[in-house]
């Protein structure tokens, strides 16, 4: 049995994250799930039932619009924001110019930030804090949708 896409979203994006603390798939499920963050998500992933044609526009989703790592799941580490001139640019690697910010979760409480940086990645590598606060200290994780 794989992991459903939808238990992952739902820790990220929906709150799991504060109940649950840790990300812990069943046993025997951490390699898929490490998978489906690494390589990207395929109509395998999904369960049966999940989308049907209703929910769909004719020919809106394809296997060419799926590719392997469309969605990136990366750590990175905010910076100082506070001061006069604060240098706002965060090393987040393996983000790459053009992709879309899905969600960022600060790791201390689960939280949603994705407010405190930018909607979409304007440098390889690197991603925007716009927080005009002090962020060194926390780990961010950033959902990233390769465009």
């Amino acid at each position: 049995m794989m992991i459903p896409f939808h238990v992952i979203r739902d820790f990220l994006l929906n709150g799991k994250g504060r109940e649950q603390g840790v990300f812990l798939p069943p046993d025997g499920e951490l390699d898929e799930a490490i998978t489906v963050l690494e390589t990207g998500l395929s109509g395998k992933h999904l369960e049966d039932g999940a989308i049907d044609t209703e929910q769909l526009a004719d020919e809106a989703v394809s296997g060419a619009k799926l590719k392997p790592g469309m969605f990136r799941l990366l750590p990175f580490v905010g910076v100082d924001g506070s001061g006069e001139e604060p240098e706002l640019t965060c090393t987040l690697t393996g983000a790459r110019e053009g992709d879309a910010v899905a969600a960022v979760i600060d790791t201390t409480d689960f939280s949603d930030a994705r407010a405190k940086f930018a909607s979409s990645i304007a440098a390889d590598d690197e991603i925007e804090q716009v927080s005009l606060t002090d962020e060194s200290t926390v780990t961010f994780l950033a959902l990233l949708i390769a465009r």
